[in-house]
């Protein structure tokens, strides 16, 4: 099992129910069971829609995309792809 795979698994269960996910850094450190890098707290590029990345990976497997990332209040809007 992959550390985004909870994140994964979570997004396709909410896409039952709405197009639009609003999740605090916290709440995703608990969805994964560990903290995110510290690069996920500060640069919006990790949090860009590449498949290239693992982390990615995870919410664009679930038919998800990133929104909007609010760095000052700590959160992450996904998008229905």
């Amino acid at each position: 099992m992959g550390k985004y795979d909870g994140l994964r698994n979570h997004l396709k269960f909410r896409a039952a129910f709405t197009d639009t996910v609003r999740l605090s850094f916290a709440q995703i450190d608990g969805i994964i069971g560990d903290n995110l890098p510290l690069s996920a707290y500060r640069h919006e590029e990790w949090w860009s829609n590449s498949p290239t990345n693992a982390h990615a990976r995870a919410w664009l497997d679930a038919g998800w995309k990133v929104q909007e990332v609010d760095f000052k209040n700590g959160y992450v809007v996904f998008q229905k792809a």
